[in-house]
Formats: C-alpha cells, structure tokens, sequence
C-alpha cells in the first residue's frame, strides 16, 4: 500500500486522483497528469491497511497529544500551579502547548469520532485504548467551540474543559454531527454535476463524470451493510459485485444519494458501542484482506472515502469551468455561507 508525501499533500491529497481502475490484482491508482510532479509515492508495504495503520498512529500522536495539553493545562490551572509547571516547561513547549490546545478546540467535535476510532484500533491491536478514549471524551468537552472562525483564548479552552460535563455521548453519537456535515456537502457538489456532461473524462483511462458522481452517491451504503453485516466479499466466488446503474441525469443523482444518506445515518444512529466495535473483514474471493473495527471501516470506508471523491468530483467540476462550492473554506467561485 502507498501513500503519497508532498508539500501540498495535507491541503490537496483527496483532489488529486484523477481515477482508478480494477485489475486482477486490486485496485490500481492513475491519472496524476496535473500534479503528479509535485507528489512522491512512498510504498509502504504490499499488506492492504498499511497507509490507513500509518495514519491512525500519526493522528494518535498529533490529535491525541493536543488533548493532553489541553488536560494538564486545565488541569494545572485549576490546581493553581500552571505558572510553575510552564516554568518548568520552558518558553518553547509552554508556547506549543497553548496554541495547540486553543487550535484543536475548534475542531474538537469533528476529533470525538477519530479518538474512539484510534481507541478500538489500539485495542484490536492487542494495546490500551484508554488513552484515546480519554481524549474523545476531552474533545467531546470542548465540542461548543464548533462553529468558530478564530481559536478561542486559552483561558476559555481550559474553563470549559474543567467545567463542562458529558453525556455519556455513545460513538455513533459522537460520529453523527460529523457525518451530517460532511454528507451536506457531498450533496451541494452533486448538485453541480450537469447531466450533459455525464460522459466526460478527464483522460482516456479514467472514469467519466457520471461513474464518479454515482459511485459517490452510492457509498453512503457501506455504512449499512457495513453495520449489518460482519464481512464483504469483493469478489465472492471469484465474481464480481453486481454494479448499481449509472445515473441517468443530475436529479436521479442526488436522489440517489439522500436516500442512500439517509439510511446510512439511520444505521449509524441505531448501532451501539458493542456493535461497533465489532471487528469487519474484507475480502476478495475468500481471501481476507483486513479486519478492524467497524468503527474503523465507517470512518476509512465511508466518511474518508466520499471526502476523497468529493475532492475528486472538485477537480472534474473545475475543469469545465463549473463553480466548485465552498466546502472547508472559500472555493475561487465562493464564500462559505
């Protein structure tokens, strides 16, 4: 499995992929031709989960250690001796500190969902998920700073982390808000997709517009048979997976997609934490080619997946010059609402 390293990876990575293709042996990724100068694959290991592994053990690290800071820096306020520890701690770390508390607080919401994932990760893995646990619950606190344009002060971070308190939220509660979220924006770029240019593509190899934007309405369903079922199989019997149709215009599309979200946030909605935490397999033709929580698969499967296509469907938009909405901030042709 791969990844791609560049400068730009983290602000671009999910538009840049052009198509991908089926072969005998998996999935083969092309159609680069615009910024693959600016891209390093890095090849991680011929084990399918390899980059998803990395990326857990990097958001373990980087979200994960934010929330400590803001912990002991409640903590210690609270106490009456942050002026002491920061003493000890140096101008340097007690800097980072700060501003990484601060930062995180107005994505905290969107990390509740990710620090449960990371937790059931460790604990497949045989390792302690409470400390990622702790964090989501962290995170959960500081979830009223959702909605902000500007980090709050510190101070305001480290009343509402010592003061607030939870719910008991359950996992799919804590994925819910985030779901709802990146689900409306999936469907304002559906909207853009013109049904006279279904057909088109970016390069020979790659799939048309049509085949993009009705695989991205039609992913909402992993999340369901994903809740319903403990394992999928590629290629059962060493066939393939019947297709669902192509989309016969724009409306049927986003049809499609509402009645496919909508389920999918049902499903989400009615699991337990039992439910998913759960281990998934999937396979190809009998062969398993990973098993983690369900947990893991909505996140990598269904959320990180139509993030990634929708970037895509962004770039298929931008090269017949139709407006790309405002998703995380201003697109060229608009201002978020």
């Amino acid at each position: 499995e791969s990844l791609f390293s560049s400068s730009l990876i983290s602000d671009l990575g999910d538009a840049l992929e052009v198509g991908q293709i089926q072969t005998e042996g998996g999935w083969t990724l092309y159609g680069l031709p615009y910024f693959f100068e600016a891209l390093h694959a890095v090849v991680l290991s011929d084990r399918i989960g390899a980059a998803s592994a990395l990326k857990m053990c990097y958001a373990a690290n980087t979200k994960g250690t934010s929330a400590l800071f803001a912990a002991i820096l409640a903590l210690a306020e609270r106490e009456g001796v942050r002026d002491a520890l920061e003493r000890q701690w140096g101008e340097s770390l007690t800097a980072s500190a700060h501003k990484r508390a601060a930062d995180s607080a107005l994505k905290a919401w969107r990390f509740v969902g990710e620090m449960h994932e990371i937790a059931a990760t460790f604990a497949e893995s045989g390792l302690p998920g409470g400390f990622h646990a702790a964090a989501a619950e962290i995170y959960e606190r500081l979830a009223p700073f959702k909605g902000r344009t500007e980090p709050p002060e510190l101070g305001d971070v480290l009343d509402t982390l010592s003061h607030s308190t939870v719910s008991g939220m359950s996992i799919s509660e804590s994925m819910l808000p985030e779901f709802d979220h990146e689900v409306a924006g999936v469907r304002t770029t559906l909207e853009r997709v013109p049904s006279d240019k279904l057909d088109w593509k970016p390069h020979p190899a790659s799939g048309s517009m049509g085949w993009l934007a009705g695989h991205v309405a039609n992913l909402p369903t992993w999340a369901v048979l994903t809740i319903q079922q403990d394992e999928l199989d590629l290629l059962p019997g060493g066939k393939p997976l019947d297709q669902p149709p192509p989309p016969a215009d724009s409306a049927a599309l986003v049809d499609t997609f509402d009645r496919n979200a909508a389920a999918a946030r049902a499903a989400i909605a009615g699991a337990g934490d039992d439910d998913l935490m759960r281990p998934w397999s999937l396979l190809q033709n009998g062969v398993t080619l990973m098993t983690v929580p369900k947990v893991a698969v909505l996140r990598i499967f269904v959320f990180n997946h139509l993030i990634h296509h929708r970037a895509q469907l962004g770039v298929y938009l931008r090269l017949n010059d139709i407006a790309v909405p405002s998703l995380y901030g201003p697109s060229a042709d608009e201002a978020p609402n």
